[in-house]
């Protein structure tokens, strides 16, 4: 009996192991977040962006937004004491060609500036005042949850909104890579609900995905625009 129960207890030790996921213990060293992380974006030269809901990383203050090292380190010279992160959940980060940083999600100020629910930041997470045109009524009248950037570097955002920069845009629009409305892009006009994904295929279509349905895709929560 004790040699049955010393094989069942190695054979369920074993199993264990091989469900437990290998993870880096190098990277991250220290406390982490001490809240949500909703996104994440890489940079080029190998740093981490992370967006959510959280005022700490590692131990150091930091307002729903921060960046990381290649090691998993606090980069100290991204939103640090001089430059304030933002003072809402943030939902979606995408990085541009030049390295500027698109970010989205519930706030009405990031970077030390005024901005509702969508702004771009230099890299060192400052708000860049060109970003939509100086002195116009820039920003969404409702919460950013996706960014993606296409070839053209155009930028789809979706989310919960129906206004963009004084622009009537139901939960999906296109911006310039300047940040202005793109009057061409057409979307389904009914997107009755959130949208919280969207992915730019190789031929350059869009793809939306959340929690809605539109008048030609009933129920389906997930839709592609030719």
């Amino acid at each position: 009996m004790k040699s049955l129960l010393l094989g069942l207890t190695l054979a369920g030790s074993l199993l264990q192991a091989q469900d437990v996921p290998n993870v880096d213990s190098v990277f991250g060293r220290g406390e982490g977040v001490n809240g949500t992380v909703y996104a994440i974006a890489m940079q080029t030269d190998g740093k981490i962006l992370i967006g959510g809901e959280f005022s700490a990383v590692n131990g150091v203050p930091r307002q729903n937004l921060a960046r990381l090292n290649a090691d998993g380190s606090l980069d100290p010279e991204f939103v640090n004491q001089f430059t304030f992160g933002a003072n809402g959940p943030v939902y979606a980060i995408a990085v541009q060609a030049d390295g500027n940083i698109i970010v989205g999600g519930n706030f009405s100020t990031v970077g030390n500036a005024q901005r509702t629910d969508i702004a771009r930041l230099d890299a060192t997470g400052a708000a860049d005042p060109k970003f939509g045109g100086p002195g116009e009524d820039f920003g969404t009248n409702g919460m950013v949850q996706a960014i993606s950037i296409q070839a053209d570097g155009k930028i789809i955002i979706g989310g919960s909104f129906n206004v963009v920069a004084g622009q009537q845009c139901r939960n999906l629009a296109r911006l310039s890579a300047e940040g202005k409305p793109d009057t061409a892009f057409v979307s389904p006009s009914l997107i009755n609900g959130t949208v919280r994904a969207i992915a730019i295929s190789a031929d350059g279509l869009v793809v939306a995905g959340g929690a809605f349905s539109t008048a030609t895709s009933p129920g389906r929560s997930i839709l592609r625009l030719p």
